[in-house]
Order: structure tokens, then sequence, then C-alpha cells
């Protein structure tokens, strides 16, 4: 599948279907389990699994609801688990008849469908390239994510797993609060801060206060556990009960508990890189 032809297939409508999936696990045992859907569309499935197949290869999905099935192929997942489950993506390959039973909306003609975006990484030769992803979503790129790709330096298709940029990355982790030392201009600044962060299709909030604050991100402490590259959404500086618009913002630095403090979470907003 390529970014060319996102904008034109229908949208993936967010769904929990009963779904059975068979196939051969990552150690060549087979699986066979009941599960439950994320997201469909026609041609795709995104859902969680506590077996993990193979990259690129194929598993048999069956609907708990009508009995059909069809053959699809493996085009990204999650290698680290997530409440114990793998998340995947799978393209259909050859359908059995209609498994979901609905209608699927196409796109408005002047709608532009939203890419994800994200710095992956060749596992083989360590080539490194900002791409769309139009295999997944935002909400599933994040450490552990693999996804098949052809590399030109290889000269062929290629596991690349999901990155972040030496930029954006911190020197040394462990550093004593308030000390940052990722990118100058960044100001030590106590400012309450909303994250809002999705999982499911469901959202929750995180309120907390800044250690410091710079253009293009900023640095926090949480007691709650963050996933490298998650896409969060932020408000700041936050004001209970003030109507706030909130700006998208990736998660690109995660630090251990340090000095009593709960773990450190450095983002970067997705915003400034269009300005």
């Amino acid at each position: 599948m390529s970014p060319e032809a996102g904008p034109q297939r229908p949208h993936r409508v967010r769904v929990a279907f009963p779904i059975r999936v068979r196939g051969m696990n990552a150690q060549s045992k087979f699986f066979d389990e009941e599960t439950e859907t994320l997201l469909v569309s026609p041609h795709e499935v995104m859902t969680r699994l506590r077996s993990l197949p193979e990259l690129d290869s194929d598993v048999h999905v069956t609907s708990l609801k009508n009995g059909l099935g069809g053959t699809y192929h493996v085009a990204w997942l999650n290698a680290e688990p997530r409440d114990g489950y793998y998340e995947l993506g799978l393209e259909i390959v050859e359908p059995e008849g209609d498994l979901w039973e609905i209608t699927f909306p196409p796109p408005a003609p002047t709608e532009q469908e939203t890419l994800a975006e994200t710095w992956l990484a060749c596992r083989r030769c360590g080539q490194k390239i900002f791409t769309t992803v139009p295999e997944a979503e935002a909400e599933f790129l994040r450490q552990g994510f693999r996804v098949a790709r052809p590399c030109e330096q290889c000269r062929s298709t290629t596991g690349w797993e999901f990155t972040v940029p030496e930029t954006e990355t911190a020197p040394e982790i462990g550093k004593k609060p308030g000390v940052d030392q990722r990118a100058k201009g960044r100001a030590p600044l106590r400012l309450r801060i909303k994250v809002v962060r999705r999982s499911f299709g469901a959202a929750s909030d995180d309120i907390c206060e800044t250690e410091n604050v710079s253009r293009t991100g900023a640095y926090f402490f949480t007691s709650q556990r963050y996933q490298l590259g998650e896409i969060v959404e932020v408000v700041l500086p936050f004001k209970e009960g003030e109507l706030a618009i909130p700006v998208p913002a990736k998660v690109v630095r995660l630090d251990p508990s340090v000095e009593g403090h709960a773990g450190g979470v450095a983002i970067h907003f997705l915003a400034a890189d269009n300005g």
C-alpha cells in the first residue's frame, strides 16, 4: 500500500467486532485466538492479539458475528505488548465474504486523509527516513512498531521500525530534575499542563506541571506510564474551566524516576514542525 493511494480509500470505522484469528506465531507455533477489532475498512483490520505473528506473514480472520472469513497479511505490528496484547494491522489478501456487513462512507471529494508520519529505521542497514505510514494511524506509532518496506540501500524488502531522530533525543538520561540538555532556548517554567491521551477510542487526561518549556516542546514529570512515540494532545498553560484548543504532540523522551520524582516525559509539539 503506497502513501499516494491513502486519500482515495474509504474511511476506517472504529468498531469492536468479535473475531477469531488463526496463524503461526513468531516461534512457528500455531495459535487460535478470539479477540475484537479496533478499526476496520473493506480492506484492512486493526486488532490486538496475545500471540505475536511474524511481520509479512498471513493469518486467517473469521467474524464471530456471521461466520465469514478471509486471509489477511500482517502489514505492521507492535512487537512490544500493551496490557498483554500486541497491536496488528492486517490487509486483506483473499476475502471469503463480507465479514463486516456495514457500509463504509467514502471520503468527501475535497477531503485529504490525515496520514500518520514518523521516522522509520531499516532494521538491516539502519537507514532512517521520515515518511507517511498509511498502514497505521498515529495512535499506533510507538516503540516496537514495525512495518515491511523496500529499502534502497539493502535493495530488498526489509523490516522497518519506529525510531526517534538523534536531534530529538537526550544525550543522557537521569539528569537532575529541572536540568534539560536536549536543546537550547528552554526556560525553566513551571506551568500546569493537560495531556490528553487516547487508547482504543477512550480518552484520558493527565494534568501535571512542566519543568521546562520551549517553543517546540515541554518536559514534565508524571506518575502515568507513557510510550515512546505516543501521540497526545496538549493544553499549555492549562487553566481549569477555561476553553482552550489542544495541540498535537509526540513523546520523544522517557526518563526513569529520579530523586523521588515520578518519571520524566519530553514532548515535541507537532504544530511546531509547520512553523
